[in-house]
């Protein structure tokens, strides 16, 4: 189907296929007092009134089809279904129609909404609002790597297609989602992304042993989540540290086979160790019992009698004690993850492919 193709308001056939309710748009797009002639209408049933002089001072190819379709219709104020959403319409506008005073286009950190800008521009070689959605990349990607990463190979774009599988590290492979844009690629698409994934991985790899950056180094603030470990809470630890830590986590530790296999195979989730579950439930549950010093009122801490001091007191060392001896065995555990990757590093390769 065209990106675009004329329906009039009074067309019966037109109004079975859309919704009764039609929208105005926001100012400057809201009347034909600026001069407008023809509505665009987005798919959300969102009216734009624009010219069709900046139109095609704009995008001469976009102004070409709405010229034809517009002689071929008949009508003196055409309608103009456009398939994108009025947030894409109204975007790719503020650089087609510059109006007085108007705001500059919203940021835009939908990936569908990136998607419909990037190919109405493509498909018309309307350049400004694509330069646009590249300079908000960073935004798209880091609120939906997976597809951003589709729709940066879809388009060609390799830069942001490596920022984007940069991003999905950060993602567990049981949360990676499902989506229909993944039908836009096919097999030779899914190798090459697969391949670059795997050189990632071989670089954080070879980094975290060559500057001895390894996973007891990493000051994870560790909460318990079914039975998996999660660094996803931690905004202080580097980006690259943090990747390298979900690397290490990801691969599969300990379930070595005789014969050498690539690391390119189906990854898993450590599992945290017993003891350190048990530790970590019991001082949650001593916590709970009692408040935070500093959260009770003068008028209670006086209150207090020597012996419910003394139990708080004795609590308090003995929940200290156990979050030492936690440290103590993350690091030892982190070490001990660290001479598993670094083994499975020595004694695996990645495939290339040929």
């Amino acid at each position: 189907m065209d990106p675009i193709h004329q329906a009039d308001q009074k067309d019966p056939d037109v109004q079975t296929l859309v919704s009764t309710t039609v929208h105005t748009a926001d100012p400057p797009f809201h009347s034909t007092a600026r001069g407008a002639d023809a509505i665009l209408r987005s798919t959300d049933n969102v009216d734009f009134y624009v010219s069709s002089a900046f139109i095609a001072f704009s995008c001469p190819d976009f102004h070409d089809e709405m010229v034809d379709l517009v002689s071929r219709g008949n009508k003196s104020f055409p309608i103009i279904e456009i398939e994108a959403s009025s947030t894409a319409v109204r975007f790719i506008l503020r650089f087609m129609y510059p109006a007085s005073g108007s705001p500059p286009p919203d940021k835009v950190s939908d990936i569908k909404v990136a998607s419909e800008v990037v190919q109405f521009s493509n498909r018309y070689g309307f350049q400004e609002p694509i330069d646009a959605i590249k300079v908000q990349w960073n935004d798209v990607v880091q609120a939906d790597p997976y597809r951003a990463l589709v729709q940066a190979h879809v388009f060609g774009w390799n830069d942001m297609k490596i920022r984007a599988i940069t991003e999905t590290f950060r993602l567990r492979p049981d949360q990676i989602p499902f989506f229909s844009e993944l039908s836009l690629l096919n097999g030779l698409d899914f190798r090459e992304i697969v391949k670059r994934r795997a050189t990632c991985c071989q670089a954080l790899s070879a980094w975290g042993e060559s500057s001895g950056n390894g996973l007891q180094d990493i000051d994870l603030s560790i909460k318990r989540t079914g039975s998996h470990l999660r660094d996803d809470s931690v905004p202080n630890v580097s980006c690259t540290t943090l990747k390298i830590s979900r690397l290490a986590i990801d691969i599969n530790i300990g379930r070595q086979s005789d014969r050498p296999q690539p690391m390119r195979r189906k990854a898993t989730t450590a599992i945290i160790p017993t003891w350190f579950q048990d530790h970590q439930s019991s001082v949650m549950e001593l916590l709970q019992k009692f408040p935070h010093p500093q959260t009770l009122e003068s008028a209670e801490v006086n209150a207090l009698t020597e012996e419910a001091t003394a139990t708080i007191i004795k609590t308090c060392k003995t929940c200290t004690s156990m979050i030492v001896s936690i440290q103590e065995g993350i690091r030892q555990w982190h070490s001990h993850v660290k001479d598993q990757v670094a083994q499975i590093v020595s004694q695996h390769k990645f495939e290339d492919d040929e």
